[in-house]
This record gives C-alpha cells, sequence and structure tokens, in this order.
C-alpha cells in the first residue's frame, strides 16, 4: 500500500486520457495527506481555535517526504496555521508526487521536447491493479466498516474534498457510492457509547475534518476547471491522448 497521497493522485488521473483533474486543489490536498500522516505518527499536534501546527519532536519517522514536512515545520518561526501551511505548498508538488510514483512503476511519463527548451511531460499508463486495489479499500470504509484503517478514512476525506470520487465511482452506476462517500464524509462522528475511541484517533478525525473543510473553502487555491491540466515546473504535464491501462 502506498502514502495516503500517492493513493490519493493516482485516483485523480483519468484512466482514459491521463489528464489530471483539479491539479491545484490536488496539490494542496498532498500537503494536507502529509500532515494527516505526520499527526497519525505522533509528530504534530493541532491547537483548537486557529488551529496551529506544532511539532512533538524532531525524531525523524524514517519516510524522507515525511521527515522533510517535519523539517519544513521546524523552519517555521512561529507555528503556522493549517491555511498558511496549505497555501505554501509548492508549486512543483504534484510533479514530485509524478515523480515517486513513476519510481516505483505505478505509472509511466514519456518525455518530449516542447518549445522554448521545456520538457512535455505525458502521463502514458498508470497501474490499474493498484488503482483497483485503492478502489476496494474505499469501498470498505464508505460501507460502514467497523474499525477501518485511518490511512483509508484520511484517503476518503481527501478525494471528497478535491471532488474526484467520479475518477472511482463514474457515470449513473457510481451514482449511489459517491452519495455513500459523501454521507460517510459529511455524517456525525462515530458514537463514542458504541465504541468507545482513543483520545488520538478522536483529534485526527477532527484534524481531518478541518483540513478536508480547508480544501473546500473558496480562497484556498482549488482548481475552478474540472478538465485543467498542470502548468508546473521542471515539465509541463499534458494529455497523451492514448487509453491509460494495463499494468508494470
Amino acid at each position: 500500500m502506498g502514502s495516503v497521497g500517492e493513493d490519493l493522485l493516482l485516483i485523480a488521473i483519468g484512466p482514459r486520457l491521463g489528464r489530471i483533474r483539479h491539479p491545484d486543489r490536488i496539490r494542496f490536498a498532498l500537503q494536507g495527506a502529509e500532515l494527516l500522516e505526520l499527526a497519525h505518527a505522533g509528530k504534530v499536534v493541532v491547537a483548537p481555535g486557529r488551529a496551529r501546527i506544532t511539532r512533538t519532536g524532531a525524531t525523524p519517522t524514517g519516510d524522507r517526504r515525511l521527515d522533510q514536512a517535519l523539517n519544513r515545520l521546524g523552519q517555521s518561526v512561529s507555528p503556522p496555521t493549517l491555511r498558511s501551511w496549505l497555501r505554501a505548498t509548492p508549486r512543483g508538488f504534484v510533479n514530485e508526487y509524478v515523480s515517486r510514483l513513476e519510481q516505483g512503476k505505478a505509472l509511466r511519463v514519456d518525455r518530449a521536447a516542447g518549445g522554448s527548451g521545456s520538457t512535455v511531460l505525458r502521463i502514458s499508463r498508470v497501474d490499474v491493479a493498484r488503482r483497483s486495489a485503492i478502489r476496494k479499500r474505499v469501498e470498505v470504509v464508505v460501507a460502514g466498516a467497523a474499525d477501518p484503517d485511518p490511512a483509508d478514512s484520511m484517503l476518503v476525506a481527501l478525494i471528497h474534498a478535491c471532488g474526484i470520487q467520479g475518477r472511482l465511482f463514474p457515470g449513473p452506476t457510481g451514482l449511489l457510492a459517491r452519495r455513500r462517500l459523501a454521507a460517510h464524509v459529511l455524517g456525525p462522528p462515530p458514537s463514542t457509547t458504541e465504541r468507545p475511541a482513543s483520545k488520538p484517533h478522536l483529534e485526527l478525525q477532527e484534524l481531518t475534518a478541518r483540513l478536508t473543510a480547508e480544501l473546500r473553502t473558496p480562497g484556498s487555491g482549488p482548481a475552478r476547471d474540472p478538465h485543467e491540466t498542470l502548468d508546473y515546473a521542471p515539465g509541463r504535464f499534458e494529455n497523451h491522448g492514448q487509453d491509460l491501462g494495463g499494468g508494470f
């Protein structure tokens, strides 16, 4: 199983034309996914009120990308708010995740010379088996699993926040699944009288809810055009025009 961010990006890539839906919203969501993973690992806490993010220590996690995020938090003069942390997301953040997925053979990127010495990067193939596995995990959470994996619950919330549930459950046949996913995210929290939950898990649920609310707030940077493509340094991602089927 990949990271929450990697799984989110794989879902955002269109299964036919390789287009990444809502690239700006995905960019902020990837930054948010790393924060959720750090919180789940007990490396950061988010205070109530303005939701300021504080490191609980500088001990590395062992995961390079999470350690980089932890270091960025350590370089802040004062603890950033959740909103300022999202807005500080690097412009090329999606490119970084695409490169990681390419290195892990979860997708293929074709490179070609563009105008003015630029490089055009075309996503031409994704690992459909891994994508199918992600969908099954999402279905388990949406179906109301008694004790879902926290990472999968984070993923479901981010899918809804980014508006890409249609990538997993497309068309009229996926309507019921999309409604269930929305109801799962927007519904009331689990009753503690039915199943006691630890305090850290409740804190993670609250942080997930705050983060998804920020991602859906106008002005936080979501893309407006559902067909927008990427245009970030160092390369430009464009539509390749071929079916993204097959595995590796």
